[in-house]
């Protein structure tokens, strides 16, 4: 279910800047400027100052998260980031690159990893749901010597890595979550990675 608020709710010119798209070994899509300069960085405010956090662990993974929904209370300025007219402007961007007509629910999720979390190698495949993923990174500025990285692999081998992207401060992937769709995160070495994950999905009958 597409999330709705007011209708008079203020949604910001939506323009982010698309930065490369590949097929191989599964479909992505770069973005820079996801939000405007106000709103990312309202956001990442927000995020450092918030309580809802809950720490979660998985064989695989550690980080903390919860989940964006019309009922959390976000500043005005950033209540857009749940609202129909936003999720269908990211649609109407999406649309041209990935097969998304069928791909009815969204949720939202919000991530930190703190120092020495990480993510294995890993797909998101599930067999009974089709996806597509949006993470958006939010920091106060980001180096390679943090750590921190989104690999992208081309197998399950840890060393045949496809790409190495930086999760640099508003810069947002997509990507067609599949059996190929492998990737990861580094660990991190100092500082706080927030990211924010719209994911499209479908349940396949």
């Amino acid at each position: 279910m597409i999330l709705s608020l007011s209708k008079t709710l203020d949604i910001p010119d939506f323009s982010p800047i698309i930065t490369d798209y590949k097929t191989n070994p599964f479909e992505y899509l770069c973005f820079d400027k996801f939000l405007s300069e106000k709103a990312s960085l309202s956001f990442l405010t927000w995020l450092e100052n918030t309580s809802l956090w809950t720490l979660k662990q998985t064989d695989f993974y550690q980080q903390w998260e919860f989940k964006l929904t019309q009922d959390t209370e976000l500043p005005n300025e950033i209540r857009f980031l749940t609202s129909h007219k936003f999720i269908t402007n990211l649609r109407t961007k999406l649309d041209g690159y990935f097969n998304i007509s069928h791909l009815n629910e969204t949720r939202i999720t919000v991530h930190k990893m703190l120092k020495n979390q990480e993510i294995e190698i890993h797909n998101d495949f599930l067999p009974d749901i089709d996806a597509i993923r949006i993470i958006t990174q939010f920091n106060r500025g980001w180096t390679s010597e943090q750590g921190g990285q989104l690999v992208f692999y081309n197998s399950y081998e840890t060393d045949d890595i496809h790409r190495t992207i930086n999760p640099a401060h508003n810069t947002a992937v997509a990507m067609k979550i599949s059996n190929h769709s492998l990737h990861s995160v580094t660990p991190i070495l100092a500082g706080d990675r927030y990211t924010l994950v719209y994911t499209l999905e479908n349940k396949l009958k």
